[in-house]
């Protein structure tokens, strides 16, 4: 499997980081935009803008904390119109150096698998002294598209709708996908 390369890239030597925040921005070239348009299967990328303050993070660290502000267009998914997107989002992703970034993340075998949403991600590695802010950009930016676009009054199609729970505000399981092809069958054999 082929390794995912970000389309922009920005790498920063972080050995250097004294005690006061340093600042970095992200301004994509038209080549650039061109490339994450094609990476996120946008329609379009109107905007894209990225402030970002680093400063020290523990003895050996960085912590990175930035504000994105872009405009995208996504096709919806039902409709497959143009759906405009204005992202205005404030992040911050912390960064160790490799060994100790590995130590950082518990391993599966000594751990029981907890998933807390609210909990602080674990540091990513610094790789031979840099960090690639473009990188952590595009991550964020990923992060921050909407998965499901929809156009306005775009709803589900022929009025099926999937939802979990009953009418009594009681949660059931899910509906089975074979059950939803079930009711697909036996409306299309009412309309014949």
């Amino acid at each position: 499997m082929p390794e995912f390369t970000t389309p922009v890239s920005r790498v920063r030597d972080v050995t250097r980081i004294g005690d006061k925040p340093e600042a970095a921005s992200i301004h994509p070239s038209d080549e650039e935009r061109a490339a994450m348009i094609a990476a996120y299967g946008l329609v379009d990328l109107p905007a894209f803008d990225v402030e970002m303050e680093l400063r020290p993070w523990r003895k050996t660290g960085v912590a990175v904390k930035g504000r994105l502000r872009a405009s995208a267009v996504q096709q919806c998914v039902i409709t497959l119109e143009p759906v405009e997107q204005d992202i205005d989002e404030t992040f911050q992703v912390r960064f160790l150096p490799e060994e100790e970034a590995m130590r950082a993340v518990p391993r599966v075998e000594d751990a029981e698998i907890d998933v807390d949403f609210e909990s602080d991600d674990p540091p990513e590695p610094i790789v031979n002294g840099t960090i690639d802010l473009g990188a952590v950009a595009c991550e964020q930016f990923a992060l921050m598209l909407d998965p499901f676009p929809r156009a306005k009054g775009a709803g589900s199609p022929d009025g099926i709708v999937a939802r979990a729970g009953n009418d009594d505000g009681q949660d059931e399981r899910p509906p089975s996908p074979f059950a939803a092809l079930k009711a697909l069958k036996e409306k299309a054999n009412k309309q014949d």
